[in-house]
């Protein structure tokens, strides 16, 4: 016999063994159904499976009532939280109104001119992605489906990293220019000047210095001799005139 054969009987066989679970539940079922109607119970959909269309048996979700809640059980907490506190306290899925009615109902603030599509609008952004949605206008926690894939970390919003990138570049183009005029300066033959002028060790003005400088240089950008003096090098006596601390 080859593997194909071998496959096809294997899958013969577990689709009989599932035809006979499902037969079994249904038998089982009727059976609950008639009890229930002969000591005269009201069924309760709750506690009903249903064969979903891949199937595999699952109980419904629930579109009963909600549960009672305290009129300030959800007060003073972020949306978000107020419905994750909300779903696992009643541990399962359920309507989105159901939701929304539940936090009213709790003290939770549902602002904006739709506070349905606002408690909406703010669960979708929720970075951890805690919220799912079985099928459509029903919500419940990615915690309450095992098979889900889980989310390592939280998604950084757009806007934050492109503000990071913004403030980075700023900060790299700053360190760049001082780099730059430290250089300039460094090479700048007023400040050459400066040090050769009060290597004497004698103090003067700055518009001493600048005149010595400008009679052997000429004109000069008077802010590169101001550069130099605010140097280490140099320190600023009581009457306003430098000298050179070396």
């Amino acid at each position: 016999m080859d593997s194909m054969d071998h496959l096809k009987q294997t899958l013969e066989y577990y689709r009989q063994q599932r035809q006979k679970k499902f037969d079994d539940y249904r038998a089982a079922d009727l059976l609950v159904r008639q009890l229930e109607k002969e000591l005269g119970e009201t069924p309760n959909p709750e506690s009903e499976t249903t064969i979903v269309a891949n199937g595999s048996l699952e109980p419904p979700i629930s579109t009963s009532r909600p549960l009672e809640v305290r009129p300030d059980e959800f007060y003073g907490m972020s949306q978000s939280d107020a419905a994750k506190a909300y779903l696992r306290k009643i541990k399962r899925a359920i309507s989105f109104d159901q939701l929304v009615e539940a936090l009213r109902n709790g003290g939770a603030q549902l602002g904006g001119a739709d506070p349905k599509k606002t408690l909406y609008v703010s669960l979708a952004r929720n970075p951890l992605r805690e919220f799912v949605y079985p099928r459509d206008g029903i919500i419940g926690l990615r915690e309450f489906y095992p098979n889900l894939a889980k989310v390592t970390s939280a998604r950084e919003p757009k806007k934050s990293k492109k503000r990071k990138e913004l403030k980075y570049r700023r900060v790299a183009r700053k360190a760049k220019k001082n780099v730059s005029a430290v250089k300039a300066t460094a090479k700048s033959p007023v400040r050459e000047r400066v040090h050769k002028i009060m290597g004497d060790g004698h103090t003067r003005s700055s518009d001493e210095i600048i005149k010595a400088i400008e009679s052997e240089l000429g004109a000069i950008k008077k802010i590169e001799v101001f550069g130099a003096l605010r140097s280490k090098e140099f320190v600023k006596e009581e009457d306003g005139k430098y000298r050179m601390t070396k």
